[in-house]
């Protein structure tokens, strides 16, 4: 007996030892070098009163991530997304069904190409391609217009208060419903928001004491948390009523900077204009960014297959897409 147990110590000492040779460390520059695309972020709407595209590289999955400074981007309060960096020098031109076009300029100061839309009015029902030549790549992608909207309904707004003195801030919550358009395939998100007459002080030490006024907008966010989604489709719901998730958003206690000096805001005691929009998107707005929003609920678990992120841009990665908005404002 003694001796099978030896000769099992052995077999496993042995198997160990086999199994550590299996182990090969391989250096940094033997490993495949992953290669930079470009990754284009652009979503148009007629209501929108800028066009906007953000254009960076991808970071290869192989390799060593140096932050160079572009964390998270967002892009019209559509999407946030991880960026290796900012193109700066590309040519990006956008084109009717007409063959007429435009070219975006490069706002350094955004770090994204900014058209006002009155140079190039954005159309329900019509289809553009947007075209980005870059020192890495040259890339291409086209949407569609929805044509029709749809109104928020019933709605329920809620504020409390929360700390006190400095800290002191506002919170609104929010929920709204709107009616799907019937006999035909829609994809939907939201958006709300608040646009309140703050006194903005400036912090103690400033060379210039006197307080101002001005208006700032302040964007909310979903929580999820009562299982209706950010992104919605009306598959088996045609023409019936869809609600938002709950919606918060709160102000009145960070900081505020203006023309270069810091200022603490506080509310004026006048009332509040609330918008409340209903995105009626493309189906390549609403696959991206649900993949996105499941991705980022993952928290990385290892142990959770990453969902694919999909992308209509040719030869490069990112989204495209285009919405058609109803927006009800109100005064609270």
């Amino acid at each position: 007996m003694k001796l099978l147990i030896k000769i099992w110590l052995i077999g496993m000492v042995a198997g160990l030892c086999a199994c550590e040779s299996l182990i090969t460390t391989i250096p940094d520059s033997k490993l495949p070098k992953g290669t930079e695309k470009v990754v284009l972020h652009a979503y148009i709407s007629p209501q929108d009163t800028v066009i906007m595209v953000k254009l960076t590289k991808s970071t290869p999955l192989l390799g060593v991530y140096q932050n160079n400074g572009f964390g998270f981007s967002v892009i019209g309060n559509d999407t946030i997304y991880y960026t290796g960096g900012v193109i700066e020098n590309a040519s990006v031109i956008l084109t009717d069904s007409k063959k007429q076009s435009v070219s975006i300029p490069y706002v350094k100061t955004q770090a994204t190409y900014v058209l006002s839309a009155s140079q190039f009015p954005i159309k329900a029902g019509e289809t553009y391609t947007i075209t980005a030549e870059t020192p890495i790549g040259n890339v291409e992608a086209s949407c569609t217009v929805p044509t029709e909207t749809t109104l928020a309904l019933d709605y329920k707004i809620d504020t409390l208060y929360e700390g006190s003195g400095n800290s002191r801030r506002k919170i609104f919550h929010i929920n709204f419903d709107w009616r799907d358009i019937p006999s035909q395939r829609n994809y939907y998100t939201m958006k709300a928001s608040i646009t309140s007459k703050m006194i903005l002080t400036p912090l103690a030490g400033t060379e210039d004491p006197t307080p101002i006024e001005k208006y700032i907008t302040y964007t909310g966010y979903w929580d999820e948390e009562n299982r209706q989604s950010q992104y919605q489709s009306d598959a088996n719901r045609d023409g019936t009523i869809f609600s938002t998730p709950n919606g918060v958003i709160q102000f009145g206690s960070d900081l505020v900077n203006d023309n270069g000096k810091i200022y603490r805001p506080t509310f004026s005691g006048e009332k509040d204009i609330i918008a409340l929009e209903v995105l009626n998107t493309e189906k390549n707005y609403y696959d991206y960014h649900r993949a996105v929003r499941v991705n980022n609920r993952q928290n990385g678990n290892p142990f959770v297959e990453p969902v694919p992120i999909p992308t209509n841009v040719k030869n490069g990665l990112g989204c495209f897409a285009a919405s058609n908005k109803s927006i009800r404002t109100i005064v609270y």
